[in-house]
């Protein structure tokens, strides 16, 4: 699947160069949403009170590449998504990062202004480590992988122009469908169909090339 992947980069980058029909550009894309979250509460542990700090980041982003004929684009994209959980006190502190990533299929829109682009995700996952292991039958903690049964973005933005560059807000839908988890090498069958869905707001570049 990567092969084809990248075989079909190879291909933009070809058309690019070539420049096959007069209207016709190579865009790059950079999408980006950073959000950190922090608290502190007092809680008791065995009738002590103890600080616990919590803190919350999350860390989406996209890297894509498209060539459009006109108005019409199709090329391939990168979806990261990361997030991190740390819990600390004086009895010592965990971190546990979720991470969704994939590379796909883009198919869209794009013109001076408005973006609108829907991906097929061909080669998704998630990720979480520090994960207690004997609900699955593993042992100790360790990292639990579900592979993605199928997953989409959907992506519409607005850019405003400056020279080749244009900059501006873009609405994200992303959807990861999983059936199986992987456990110390093992693939396990989920008793039923689990999904991460997030709408998250970004900030988009694009460049013209």
């Amino acid at each position: 699947m990567r092969r084809i992947l990248e075989t079909l980069v190879s291909l933009l980058l070809l058309l690019s160069s070539e420049r096959l029909l007069g209207q016709n550009k190579l865009v790059a894309n950079l999408s980006l949403f950073y959000f950190d979250q922090a608290a502190v509460r007092n809680v008791q542990v065995n009738s002590v009170d103890t600080s616990v700090k919590t803190e919350t980041t999350y860390t989406f982003l996209s890297l894509g590449l498209c060539y459009a004929w006109d108005a019409f684009c199709l090329g391939v994209k990168y979806v990261q998504d990361d997030i991190e959980n740390k819990v600390s006190s004086s009895r010592g502190g965990t971190t546990v990062t979720t991470r969704l990533k994939g590379l796909g299929l883009s198919v869209g829109y794009t013109s001076d202004t408005l973006v609108a682009q829907g991906v097929y995700l061909l080669d998704g996952s998630k990720t979480i480590d520090e994960q207690d292991l004997s609900d699955f039958g593993g042992t100790g903690t360790g990292t639990l992988v579900y592979p993605a049964k199928s997953g989409y973005v959907i992506e519409i933005g607005y850019g405003f122009k400056i020279a080749s560059v244009r900059v501006g807000p873009l609405l994200t839908i992303t959807n990861f469908t999983y059936k199986k988890v992987k456990v110390e090498g093992q693939s396990i069958e989920l008793s039923a169909q689990e999904k991460d869905d997030f709408i998250v707001p970004q900030l988009g570049l694009w460049l013209d090339i």
